[in-house]
Formats: C-alpha cells, sequence, structure tokens
C-alpha cells in the first residue's frame, strides 16, 4: 500500500482531517461513520453519557461534581483515619463573639457571647452535650437575671456586679454554670 506525503508546517502535524487520513490510507472512506464507530468527536461537541469526555465550563474547568459522584474512592470510611480523642490544634482559633439580642444562649451564634441588659431578663438555653458558652454581662448590677435550670459550681447562682463572666456547659442533659469573677 502506497501513502501520500503528508507536510509538516513549523515541525507541526496538520490537523487530523478527513482529507488528510485519506492522503495516509490511499482510499476514501466516510470519516463521519468511523467516528461514530470508535466514539470519537470532533472539538467543541457535549457529550453527556457514561464513559464519555466532559465538556469544559466557560473558564476551562471541569465542571463541579458532588460527593455522589465518587466511587471507588480508596478512603471510603475516612471517619476512621482521623484521631477524635486526642485531636491537634495548630496555631490559634479565632471565636465568633455575639452579642445576645434576646435571651436564648445559643452556641450557634458563637461560644463568646455577650448582652447588655436593659430590663429584668430571664435566660434560655439550647446547648445540647458537650457545648458550652461563655456569657459576659453587663448591667447585672441594676438589673435582674433568672437562669434556666442550671447546676451551679459553688452551689448557687452568683451575686452580679456591673460587668461579669459565667461560663456554662452541657453534660448530658445537665447544665452546669460557673461564675468566672466580676471585671470590674
Amino acid at each position: 500500500m502506497a501513502y501520500e506525503k503528508i507536510n509538516f508546517v513549523n515541525n507541526s502535524a496538520p490537523p487530523l482531517s478527513a482529507d488528510n487520513l485519506n492522503k495516509m490510507d490511499n482510499k476514501i472512506f466516510d470519516l463521519d461513520a468511523e467516528i461514530e464507530s470508535v466514539n470519537i468527536t470532533r472539538q467543541g461537541n457535549e457529550f453527556n453519557g457514561v464513559e464519555q469526555l466532559v465538556k469544559t465550563d466557560a473558564t476551562g474547568k471541569l465542571p463541579a461534581i458532588d460527593a455522589s459522584q465518587l466511587t471507588n474512592f480508596p478512603l471510603t470510611d475516612i471517619s476512621s483515619k482521623l484521631n477524635k480523642t486526642n485531636p491537634a490544634i495548630v496555631g490559634s482559633i479565632t471565636e465568633t463573639v455575639y452579642s445576645l439580642t434576646g435571651t436564648l444562649i445559643n452556641p450557634a451564634n458563637g461560644t463568646i457571647q455577650y448582652k447588655t441588659l436593659s430590663a429584668n431578663t430571664t435566660f434560655t438555653e439550647n446547648l445540647t452535650a458537650g457545648q458550652s458558652v461563655t456569657l459576659r454581662i453587663a448591667g447585672g448590677d441594676t438589673f435582674t437575671v433568672a437562669y434556666p435550670t442550671i447546676t451551679w459550681v459553688g452551689g448557687t447562682a452568683p451575686i452580679l456586679t456591673a460587668n461579669d463572666v459565667i461560663v456554662f456547659w452541657k453534660e448530658s442533659t445537665v447544665l452546669y454554670g460557673a461564675y468566672i469573677g466580676s471585671l470590674v
């Protein structure tokens, strides 16, 4: 079988085309039929089927997938690889500091909270086992404060001053409180 010469320009092969393939094989055939039979495509087509090419987005990146698309992932049980008993923290932790606008002590708002009292106040809470909140209360010397059911370190609720810090934490279903001290 004789082949015709394909000319290279600037040391680059010419684009793959039906004309160039025909020159190589020295015969004429239906390139589109050949392409379809081996799942080859032309640039710019989109693909949706299994084991087909994926079209990139406008930035040239692959589209995002969610975790449900991952199969045969080597770390199928990654949680077993983590040491949850003694985690190491490198660097510092910056906590969210939340100005408590209502009366609900909620750790989802941040574990450091403060409340400036403008009236007598009854606090509520929604901590779950293992959660804690540090609460600074300003104005406790002027207004009365009532708490949810708490087991206080020392046995009784503190007598507040103008600026105080209390820590709340929950073990199982029991809420505990510790008066840290006055800031005045």
